[in-house]
């Protein structure tokens, strides 16, 4: 049974998707706390790729955050925590929509910077407890922004927050179905045009190790059949690189029909992929893939637990 009042609610409004985590500390657990109940709003803020956030978007937005004050009520949430990321931080009617959800939710709102995303993500893969002592890249794939940490065993080394994500390289490229060699090409051309200053700012490094912060890296989890390890899952590169290039080449019928594809995630699991490929081609000592079940949510409870 779990106690009661929990002790901690963390709530990320993303571009595309409200995650809201209920936990309570429990020093006994290998991560430090206990999970009470979790939530996954898919709301696609971010629709249409255009900086502002649709009417019909907006009322899936607020009845997310009602059903979450619900939620955090019912289990008399000692804190509640709630960050907005890219699509919040980066619309033109952001502000008001985050306004108008602290109205008729109760629950206060911080819009955060690509700086303090990308910080709470590096605290949450913290979590996983890795022990590698080789470079590793932690990549996080949002909706509208896309987070790079380089990292060696628990040091921070360098961090970037871009401005493209899933929904952006939809928005931004017209392409066949499947995409052609040339629909490739330009899409390859938006990633350089929006990674590239990232990944050049780190390729002097000898990056061994992909860190997935969950996301569309658990297309990668569902199809190897792979069950969530808060200590990571371990994914051949070259096996990540054959799921992958189905993905890329196949048609949207074969990628929602393909044999262990999330159904939340199919529809952007060409965008996901043509981002992972796009890494791996430009980090070309990785060795290894590690998935880990932790982003930015469980940051923030990595913080206010003071946990890693």
């Amino acid at each position: 049974m779990h106690k009661l009042p929990a002790d901690l609610a963390v709530i990320d409004l993303g571009s595309n998707t409200f995650h809201l985590l209920i936990v309570n500390q429990d020093a006994t657990t290998a991560i430090g706390y206990r999970e009470v109940y979790r939530l996954r709003k898919f709301v696609h803020l971010s629709e249409g790729g255009a900086d502002v956030i649709t009417e019909a978007a907006s009322r899936r937005g607020l009845a997310a955050i009602k059903e979450i004050a619900t939620v955090c009520r019912q289990y008399l949430v000692t804190e509640i925590v709630a960050v907005g990321t890219a699509m919040l931080r980066n619309s033109s009617n952001g502000l008001s929509f985050i306004t108008q959800a602290e109205a008729e939710s109760g629950i206060r709102i911080s819009i955060i910077s690509g700086v303090r995303e990308s910080d709470l993500i590096y605290k949450g893969v913290l979590l996983a407890g890795l022990s590698s002592t080789s470079k590793g890249l932690i990549l996080d794939i949002g909706g509208r922004s896309t987070e790079l940490i380089l990292i060696q065993g628990k040091l921070k080394i360098a961090a970037y927050s871009t401005q493209i994500g899933i929904t952006d390289l939809r928005s931004r490229n017209q392409y066949s179905d499947p995409p052609t060699i040339s629909d490739l090409a330009q899409i390859y051309n938006t990633l350089d045009e929006h990674l590239g200053q990232a990944v050049s700012a780190m390729n002097h490094h000898t990056i061994k190790l992909l860190i997935g912060a969950s996301g569309p890296f658990e297309i990668l989890e569902s199809i190897l059949e792979l069950p969530t390890d808060v200590r990571g899952n371990e994914i051949a590169v070259n096996a990540a690189k054959e799921i992958s290039s189905r993905i890329i080449s196949g048609s949207k019928k074969l990628r929602v029909g393909m044999y262990g594809m999330p159904r939340s995630r199919a529809d952007y699991s060409l965008e996901s992929m043509l981002i992972i490929d796009y890494i791996l081609s430009k980090y070309t000592d990785i060795t290894k893939i590690v998935v880990v079940p932790f982003t930015l949510k469980e940051g923030l409870i990595n913080e206010k637990f003071r946990l890693a």
